[in-house]
């Protein structure tokens, strides 16, 4: 007897005895059966939608990013660039345009959007809201990610956790720049690929697919050029999946076609590099510099994420079990996106123009640690759980896997905490010019040494009313410059010994970084004056000196 004859003998037993509906009608004659009841699909079920087994994995890292993106977002201060946002998005549209002709156009998409944005208030938190809600799609992406790799909703919850752990993205997701938002960008493109891919692999792909990769490729080198270095990184994770060559055709034409669609602004870029001439020539140790920033940079950061990512790089493991044929590996997307971007911008750095600025530039590498952190955990998770069978339960791995992204935030508390404070970020310039508002007199003179310390005035103009910058034939908003433009070196000696009061904002200290003209007003101002007053804000120094 088949299972399905055992089946219908049980229904038969187990039913109860059904009289004819007429008397005429005979008990053995069969019973119509019955139409069957329509149901709804999960997604068309009012219930099926609110249920929370279904949805909190994708729902919690998202909230969980919202909520330390609020907590301390008016922490009082703005630092050097976003003060230079908070300027540049504030200018007369003409003064706006001749600044990105000649500086900055590669962020000229970011400061149009956030002219918009401050037209609703122009303050520091306003400033820093696009940020958090780039961060929070950036962590609905990742989760969503971790369950497209890996078809497992724990590495996709782990995955969210992670990212959400990491103080470099809780850092950037409170700063009034573009970073935020281009790491969002990298993943949409990057679960773009995923999807193009695996409906290729599945007989179902369709070029539109394809062209939505390359529009999200586009739009997010046109936020951030840097971006595009995650295209490396896909073809690498394309190598590693060993797609066919099909697969290879439409990922070099949509790749391509993003780049083609980037060459204005690579050009525009190429013609304003004396903007990142601040930047230094890359070394081996910035390798050391960017894997500490990506993953610490307490150590205690640094060693917990690196075990995890050790352990989600393992090739057994139970949920890759669970990934179809058809599926890029997890393993496959992250580690290139980790490794490759930041590696070719540091390689670039030291054989030609120097272009690598810090993690910054190659935030969106963070979604990497993030996936391989999250299928540690996981991993460990059921390691963990298969040596305490006896008590073994569906649970206890998902439960060890949080607690170990939990302690990897706990490990960075110090650090978030510290960040949402002015004093945390690289300059307190609410202080400073709070300091010279509150001492300074009509008539006197002010030198920013290095040029960025000047940034303070374009955040806080009214706090240096009271002041004149001697070094300057133009002010910022007249020659439609961060930094104006500088006075001959005659005239800046000659109105520095005119002076009877000087502030001086930045340092005293001597630098190899320092240009000869800010060096030479250095020594002037030590070899007429001497120093009254000098405090530390946080990556800026103010002084006042007065004449001898």
């Amino acid at each position: 007897m088949t299972a399905q004859t055992d089946e219908h003998v049980v229904a038969r037993v187990a039913a109860p005895a059904r009289t004819p509906a007429h008397p005429s009608t005979p008990a053995h004659a069969p019973i119509p059966a019955r139409e069957p009841t329509p149901t709804r699909a999960p997604s068309q079920s009012r219930a099926g939608f609110l249920r929370l087994p279904r949805f909190w994995p994708f729902a919690l890292p998202p909230l969980a990013m919202l909520v330390l993106g609020v907590w301390g977002l008016d922490r009082g201060s703005m630092f050097g660039t976003e003060a230079a946002t908070y300027w540049a998005a504030r200018l007369p549209i003409a003064t706006f345009w001749r600044l990105l002709s000649h500086v900055d156009a590669v962020h000229g998409i970011y400061y149009l959007m956030m002219r918009g944005i401050l037209a609703f208030g122009a303050n520091e938190v306003v400033l820093r809201i696009p940020s958090v809600l780039g961060a929070c799609i950036a962590a609905l992406l990742l989760t969503y990610l971790g369950h497209r790799l890996t078809g497992s909703r724990a590495i996709a919850t782990a995955a969210g956790g992670a990212f959400v752990s990491l103080t470099v993205v809780n850092g950037t997701a409170q700063e009034g720049r573009s970073y935020a938002i281009d790491l969002a960008l990298v993943l949409a493109a990057s679960a773009a690929l995923v999807v193009a891919v695996q409906r290729e692999r599945a007989g179902s792909g369709r070029r539109m697919h394809w062209v939505g990769y390359a529009a999200l490729v586009v739009v997010a080198g046109y936020l951030h050029e840097f971006t595009v270095l995650a295209v490396a990184a896909h073809a690498v994770t394309l190598a590693w999946s060993r797609a066919d060559r099909k697969l290879w055709r439409r990922f070099c034409i949509a790749a391509a076609c993003a780049v083609l669609a980037l060459v204005p602004l690579i050009l525009i870029s190429h013609a304003e590099d004396s903007a990142l001439s601040w930047v230094p020539r890359a070394t081996p140790a910035s390798f050391v510099d960017l894997t500490v920033n990506l993953l610490g940079p307490l150590p205690l950061c640094i060693v917990m994420t690196s075990v995890l990512i050790v352990a989600g790089m393992l090739p057994v493991a139970r949920w890759a079990s669970r990934s179809r044929p058809e599926r890029i590996t997890l393993v496959a997307l992250s580690v290139p996106l980790l490794a490759v971007p930041g590696s070719i911008l540091i390689l670039e750095s030291m054989l030609a123009v120097p272009l690598y600025g810090g993690v910054r530039y190659v935030l969106y590498s963070t979604a990497g640690a993030a996936l391989l952190a999250a299928a540690g955990a996981c991993r460990l998770g059921d390691l963990v759980a298969g040596a305490i069978r006896p008590w073994r339960a569906e649970w206890v791995p998902q439960f060890i896997a949080g607690l170990l992204i939990a302690c990897l935030f706990v490990a960075g508390l110090p650090l978030q905490i510290s960040q949402r404070t002015a004093q945390g970020r690289l300059q307190n310039l609410s202080a400073a010019a709070a300091f010279v508002a509150a001492d300074a007199r009509p008539g006197d003179a002010v030198l920013y040494i290095p040029l960025a310390a000047g940034l303070a005035q374009l955040g806080y103009p009214d706090d240096f009313g009271a002041v004149t910058d001697i070094a300057l034939s133009q002010s910022p908003e007249r020659a439609a410059e961060f930094y104006g433009v500088a006075a001959p070196r005659a005239t800046i000696l000659a109105r520095i010994r005119r002076s009877r009061r000087l502030w001086v904002l930045g340092s005293m200290t001597s630098s190899s970084n320092v240009s000869p003209r800010l060096t030479m007003e250095r020594r002037a101002v030590e070899s007429s004056f001497h120093r009254v007053t000098e405090r530390d804000y946080a990556g800026i120094d103010v002084y006042l000196f007065l004449h001898d």
